[in-house]
């Protein structure tokens, strides 16, 4: 059976209750989401990256602005989540959408060197190209 990877992204955590802001990051949660959307997920067989999308302190945690790796869900849903902590100042669509096409290269490299580290059944190539794939999506996406 050939495994498929996709990208996925859960609800965005965010410190914006509603407004622009929280309008402009719907917008492109929905774009990461669209891509996502082009490899139908099998929980039992496939492995994905999920690009976590927050905003300020997630559950207590101090999660500084950027990327950094979460953890590695090798039961059930498998999963390496990308913690992707926007700034708070991002509030027009565009500018999170460049944001993301700026930093999705570290988080193609996470998943390129970090996961194999964390588990080697893990797809790592083939899902950091689904990243780089991701990053193409979107520095071409209108918003």
């Amino acid at each position: 059976m050939i495994t498929r990877v996709a990208i996925i992204s859960g609800g965005i955590f965010s410190e914006h209750k509603s407004g622009e802001p929280l309008r402009s990051h719907q917008i492109v949660h929905r774009l990461i989401t669209q891509y996502g959307a082009t490899t139908e997920v099998d929980e039992d067989e496939d492995y994905c990256v999920d690009i976590a999308f927050l905003t300020g302190a997630h559950l207590g945690e101090d999660i500084p602005i950027g990327i950094s790796a979460g953890p590695v869900n090798r039961t059930k849903f498998r999963r390496f989540i990308v913690w992707h902590r926007l700034p708070l100042d991002l509030h027009a669509p565009e500018s999170v959408r460049d944001w993301f096409v700026d930093v999705l290269p570290e988080t193609e490299r996470l998943v390129r060197e970090h996961l194999p580290t964390k588990s080697r059944k893990f797809p790592a190539g083939q899902l950091a190209d689904e990243v780089a794939g991701l990053r193409d999506f979107l520095r071409n996406a209108e918003v």
